[in-house]
C-alpha cells in the first residue's frame, strides 16, 4: 500500500508542475498628475541629506545672518548705525517661510494617515490625493516667483517706509536679502492657499463620516492649525524686530490685518467643511433612527389589533 500511494503521488507529480502558477496581480505605478515645483526639488533634496531637514534651515538662517553681520561691519553700518533686530530678522524670515512649507508638507502626509479611514476612494485615489496635498504645481510656482521678482520695486518702497536697520546703506546686499524674502514669500501664501483648496476638496468629495468613529474628520485640522500659527508667529515677528515702530505705519497695519485675515480663513474654513460633512453625516443618521422607530411604532400597533400580543410579549 505505501508502494501504490507512492506511484499515484509520482504520477500525479508532473500534473502539478506543468499547471502554470497564477500571474501576480500587475500594480502600476503612480503617475503624478503634475510635475513638483521648484520648492519641493528643493525640500526632496533637504530631505535627502544626512542631517533632520529642520536642521538644515537652522544652520541656513545662521549662514546667512553670518553674512550679513560680515558685510554690514566690513562696510561701518555696525560703526554708524549699531545692532538692530531686522538686521536678523529678514534673513531669518526668508529662511522662516521656506522651512515653514517643509514642516507643512510633513505635516500634511502625517495628518493623511489619520484621514485614511475616512477617505472614499482606492489607494490610486488616496496616492494622487496624498500628493496633491504636498506638491505644488510646477507652473502656478514658478509664475508666483516670477511676480515676486517684478514686484521687488515695490517691496523696496515698502521698505523705505519701516525700520530696516541700516540694510538700505548696503544697495547690493539690500537688494539680495530682499529677493530671497520675495521669491520664498509668494510661493509660501500660493503654497497656503493649495493646501487650503485640497483640504476642503477632500472633505467635500472624498470624506466619508463614520459617526462611531469622527477623529479622523478633524486629522487635517493639524496642518490648518499650523499654518496658522505659522502667519501669527511671523507677524509678530514684523513687530518684535522693530521696537518703537509707529502703530500708524500703513505697511504695518496692512501686513497686519492681511496676515490675521488669512489665518483665521486658513483656520476656519477646513474646520467648517468637515463640520458640515458630520452634521450632514448626523442628519442622515437622525433621519434613519426616526424612520426605524416609525416602523418599530406601526408594527406595535398592527400587533395590538390584530390581538397576536406574543409579537409584542414573547413571554405570553
Amino acid at each position: 500500500m505505501t508502494s501504490g500511494r507512492r506511484t499515484a503521488t509520482n504520477r500525479s507529480m508532473p500534473r502539478a508542475k506543468s499547471r502554470r502558477a497564477p500571474d501576480p496581480p500587475v500594480v502600476e505605478a503612480f503617475v503624478p498628475p503634475y510635475p513638483p515645483s521648484w520648492v519641493d526639488r528643493l525640500t526632496d533634496w533637504v530631505d535627502r541629506l544626512p542631517i533632520p531637514w529642520w536642521l538644515f534651515y537652522v544652520l541656513l538662517a545662521l549662514v546667512l545672518c553670518g553674512a550679513v553681520a560680515v558685510a554690514l561691519w566690513r562696510t561701518g553700518v555696525y560703526a554708524a548705525v549699531g545692532f538692530h533686530p531686522m538686521q536678523v530678522w529678514l534673513p531669518i524670515e526668508a529662511v522662516y517661510l521656506l522651512g515653514l512649507i517643509h514642516g507643512l508638507d510633513h505635516a500634511a502626509a502625517s495628518s493623511m494617515e489619520r484621514f485614511r479611514p475616512a477617505f472614499r476612494g482606492d489607494e490610486a485615489a488616496f496616492d494622487e490625493a496624498l500628493y496633491r496635498m504636498t506638491t505644488l504645481p510646477a507652473r502656478p510656482t514658478l509664475i508666483a516667483t516670477i511676480a515676486a521678482v517684478l514686484s521687488l520695486p515695490l517691496g523696496r518702497y515698502e521698505m523705505s517706509l519701516i525700520q530696516t536697520g541700516g540694510l538700505e546703506l548696503v544697495p547690493v546686499l539690500f537688494l539680495v536679502i530682499l529677493a530671497i524674502l520675495f521669491v520664498t514669500s509668494y510661493p509660501f501664501f500660493y503654497h497656503i492657499w493649495h493646501q487650503l483648496r485640497e483640504i476642503h476638496r477632500l472633505h467635500r468629495d472624498h470624506a466619508r463620516v463614520h459617526l462611531v468613529s469622527i477623529r479622523p474628520m478633524y486629522a487635517l485640522a493639524r496642518v490648518t492649525s499650523l499654518t496658522a500659527f505659522g502667519i501669527v508667529a511671523y507677524n509678530y515677528g514684523w513687530f518684535l524686530a522693530q521696537p518703537g515702530v509707529d502703530p500708524g505705519n500703513p505697511v504695518i497695519i496692512g501686513e497686519t490685518a492681511l496676515s490675521l485675515v488669512i489665518a483665521l480663513v486658513v483656520f476656519a474654513w477646513p474646520l467648517w467643511g468637515a463640520h458640515q460633512s458630520l452634521a450632514e453625516a448626523k442628519e442622515r443618521g437622525l433621519t434613519g433612527v426616526a424612520a426605524r422607530k416609525e416602523s418599530a411604532r406601526a408594527q406595535l400597533h398592527q400587533a395590538v389589533d390584530s390581538g397576536k400580543l406574543e409579537r409584542v410579549d414573547p413571554s405570553r
